[in-house]
């Protein structure tokens, strides 16, 4: 963790407006040919409204990384699973290979597991999550009432040592995020 940049969750809510303007920038700049990048300009998320994000500020207050964090209740057939969704995450191309992302999910991590939830997922590629303990699911999901099918981006997290993924399909109870 690089030691001249400093980590702090900020509640949706309580985004300032220079916050937004700053976190909105890096996405369209991280993802500028997606077909997110339009909707990036007008607002900071993609498909849902996070709870709360996370980011790395560098030495002049800037916002060099972000996560972007959901509260998540999918639906199984053992019941209700309860976990944290990372989504939007970017690292400013000027702040890049210092490890940030790594450490904003070391932080997003903790924040979970203080609530007591077993599990992170996200969609994204294998290469970028894997030194952060991320593996892929490999299970079917029901997204947007759609059949089940497998996505072979999405990845899950285990937050402590005795969280067991439940058998068969998860129900994302909407879109991905």
């Amino acid at each position: 963790m690089d030691s001249s940049y400093t980590y702090h969750r900020l509640d949706e809510e309580a985004v300032t407006a220079s916050d937004d303007a700053a976190i909105r920038a890096g996405q369209v700049e991280a993802f500028p040919t997606s077909a997110a990048a339009p909707v990036f300009a007008a607002r900071r998320w993609w498909r849902r409204r996070p709870a709360w994000r996370w980011v790395a500020r560098d030495p002049t207050g800037a916002i060099a990384a972000h996560i972007a964090v959901h509260d998540l209740l999918l639906g199984s057939a053992e019941g209700p699973l309860e976990l944290i969704g990372i989504a939007e995450v970017y690292t400013r191309p000027a702040h890049r290979q210092r490890g940030l992302v790594r450490a904003l999910l070391a932080c997003c991590h903790r924040h979970a597991r203080e609530r007591g939830l077993a599990w992170s997922g996200l969609f994204g590629a294998a290469r970028h999550y894997a030194s952060s303990g991320y593996r892929p699911a490999g299970c079917a999901l029901v997204v947007d009432g759609a059949p089940p099918a497998v996505n072979g981006g999405f990845h899950l997290c285990p937050l402590h040592p005795a969280a067991r993924w439940p058998e068969g399909p998860v129900d994302l109870g909407g879109p991905t995020w």
